[in-house]
């Protein structure tokens, strides 16, 4: 799953600013829908893997947009291996649509990277990791490396 919105984006800045950086983050996988079982309906298919989670307003999951009321974000967990495809072929087609001897050179240096968000994190903050590290004493325990852990940039 890629969004929609995010290769809009991508495809606009690249026209707009075909010299930018960019870091994406985002959730690249997603528990099940935690269903209240007391409401719980007779579950229409069997839950699949990279399955979206639809909840409302007041944070209840539903077991699907169907059944759910109005407004309700549905949340799909995003595959970076194929928004780092989209955005270097972006990347590419523009350099190509506009050959020049810079944008040439900058086609060969263009680099796209999808690592977990602790190791982002590690390469380009150690010193905010090892601060937060301090706050929980001897358990080593980093809400920057620990928590969302099925986040990726």
């Amino acid at each position: 799953w890629v969004p929609t919105v995010a290769c809009g984006v991508l495809h606009h800045i690249v026209k707009q600013r075909p010299k930018i950086a960019l870091v994406l983050a985002d959730f690249d996988w997603l528990p099940a829908p935690d269903v209240d079982p007391d409401v719980h309906l007779i579950q229409k298919s069997e839950l699949a893997e990279g399955e979206p989670i639809v909840t409302d307003m007041l944070g209840q999951d539903h077991e699907c947009y169907l059944g759910a009321p109005p407004h309700c974000d549905i949340l799909f967990p995003t595959d970076f291996e194929k928004l780092a495809s989209f955005t270097k072929r972006s990347l590419h087609s523009k350099y190509h649509r506009q050959p020049s001897s810079a944008s040439l050179s900058q086609l060969t240096n263009l680099e796209t990277r999808v690592e977990k968000q602790s190791d982002f994190l590690l390469r380009w903050g150690p010193e905010h990791v090892a601060m937060t590290k301090s706050w929980f004493g001897l358990t080593r325990h980093s809400p920057l490396l620990h928590d969302f852990v099925n986040c990726s940039v």
